[in-house]
């Protein structure tokens, strides 16, 4: 009956180990994919500041230069602002789209001018620059948002996220302008 008694704890006590094996794991995974949301966020938003901080000069640039591309300048600067003050992540993807899009309409009216402003080829070099290096983050922080909303349904990382309070992330996702 002893001897029993020890298999039946010694069988216990291996089941408690790899359930907490298990949820260890599990945690280790969803602090793996909370660090790889983080780090794709935190270029995101460096990107995003580093454009502004351009397009300031760049609009100060071709304000006096583009006469007929006017619009497009107001354009780009109320996109400028609706990123600027946009609440939610979908209403930031949203604005910034809409920022490239009118950025996009700006450099092609410029570019048809047979004389560009002094500093002006610089400047479109840093933003293309800028805007190729934020579609590669947006793309790298929405694959690890999506990956990391999968894992918070599925056994046992959802055992640990209800435990940390863990919320899904918000996807970047812009509707067609």
């Amino acid at each position: 009956m002893l001897e029993m008694l020890e298999v039946s704890i010694a069988t216990f006590s291996l089941m408690v180990l790899a359930a907490l094996a298990w949820l260890y794991g599990a945690a280790r995974e969803l602090s793996e994919l909370r660090h790889a949301c983080d780090e794709a966020w935190a270029n995101v938003e460096r990107l995003l500041r580093r454009r502004d901080e351009t397009l300031g000069p760049f609009l100060a640039l071709c304000e006096g230069s583009l006469g007929d591309g006017a619009e497009g300048l107001r354009a780009l600067a109320a996109s400028r602002a609706r990123l600027a003050s946009a609440p939610t992540t979908e209403a930031r993807a949203q604005a910034s789209s809409e920022l490239s899009v009118a950025l996009g309409r700006v450099l092609e009216v410029a570019l048809k001018r047979p004389t560009l402003p002094e500093g002006f080829p610089e400047l479109k070099a840093r933003l293309e620059e800028l805007e190729e290096q934020l579609a590669d983050w947006i793309g790298s922080y929405d694959a690890a948002a999506q990956r990391w909303n999968a894992r918070l349904v599925k056994l046992p990382e959802s055992l640990v996220a209800r435990l940390e309070k863990a919320r899904p992330r918000d996807r970047w996702t812009a509707r067609a302008t």
